[in-house]
């Protein structure tokens, strides 16, 4: 009982040390979710892989990472991690803002590839449209982060 007694200090002791060392990585999240950071981290990794290892013109491609995307968005809206409501706020918009962004470029690509076979540089009306609708919405997001940082 004595040893256990020992070897519980002495875990609690060196669960601290690495509380302390990791704390400004961590301080910003509830207690509970500290985690949440390693998350953080694995949808990059993820987005990363599916970014270098399939295709630029995979259909699979495009769809993974959208579905990668919404999912964060999702974790992010039910578990809200951080300690202050603007970082929750402002992370949900980030995320949104890139999926808006990613869906946008990839449309923008197909619309070319479709008409000029990818070889062009000249932009179709309908690839203007849309280059028109991300930036509107991207501007959107932008001034609603700003006034969240505002808050």
């Amino acid at each position: 009982a004595l040893l256990f007694q020992y070897k519980k200090k002495q875990l609690q002791a060196e669960g601290e040390h690495w509380r302390t060392l990791l704390s400004p990585l961590l301080s910003c999240y509830q207690r509970k979710r500290y985690w949440f950071e390693l998350m953080m981290i694995y949808r990059r990794v993820v987005l990363a892989v599916l970014i270098t290892l399939l295709g630029e013109r995979s259909e699979f491609r495009a769809g993974a990472i959208v579905l990668v995307l919404l999912l964060a968005l999702a974790i992010q809206l039910r578990l809200k991690p951080f300690l202050h409501p603007r970082d929750n706020a402002l992370e949900v918009l980030a995320i949104g803002l890139t999926i808006v962004t990613f869906v946008a470029q990839t449309s923008v690509q197909n619309l070319q590839s479709s008409r000029y076979g990818g070889e062009d540089d000249n932009l179709t009306p309908s690839a203007q449209a849309v280059l028109l609708i991300m930036a509107a919405s991207n501007l959107l997001l932008i001034v609603a982060m700003a006034g969240i940082m505002l808050l």
